[in-house]
């Protein structure tokens, strides 16, 4: 066994010349402080791109289309009720798929942003039921599409409200 080399460098050491001048200290609480504030910044950047990719048009009309398809199949005849009803919420169900497969940032759902997500349909429901009663009152030729489009119609209104909401609810869970 031969005794180390004392004139050798220790492999230990961080630097053989000492502490680089131009390296900042790491300790220094305003490095710390701008790393924070990155943070903070990047995760403002993804909630942002989290609500924008939620209110994508394409996306947006493919699931509006479906949801119309699932009612409109209650006024379509026998033969075509066991067909669209199926196929509207098959859509429905592919544009989730396909929008959480494109999504640029994926991210779980908040305890907060699913229960908006709940408030948002019971909204919608609570919107559609008067809607249908008054179309069967009114006896018009098919009460569940116009219903479902008068709905969709008047939920589109509030549309920016709504995300305005959503950004909220993302942003504060």
């Amino acid at each position: 066994m031969t005794a180390p080399d004392p004139n050798a460098p220790d492999p230990n050491a961080s630097d053989p010349n000492g502490p680089d001048p131009n390296d900042p200290d790491p300790n220094d609480p305003d490095r710390a402080m701008a790393a924070l504030r990155d943070v903070h910044r990047l995760q403002h950047r993804t909630r942002e791109e989290y609500i924008r990719q939620g209110y994508r048009w394409p996306q947006s009309v493919a699931g509006i289309a479906g949801l119309i398809a699932c009612f409109a199949a209650f006024d379509a005849p026998e033969p075509w009720r066991r067909f669209l009803a199926p196929a509207g919420c098959a859509v429905i169900l592919a544009t989730i798929f396909v929008a959480q497969r494109r999504a640029p940032v994926r991210r779980k759902p908040t305890a907060g942003e699913t229960g908006f997500t709940l408030a948002v349909v019971a909204l919608w429901f609570a919107a559609y039921l008067p809607l249908l009663i008054g179309t069967k009152l009114l006896e018009l030729p098919a009460p569940w599409t116009i219903a479902a489009i008068a709905c969709v119609i008047l939920l589109g209104a509030f549309a920016r409200p709504l995300r305005r909401a959503h950004a909220s609810a993302v942003h504060w869970s």
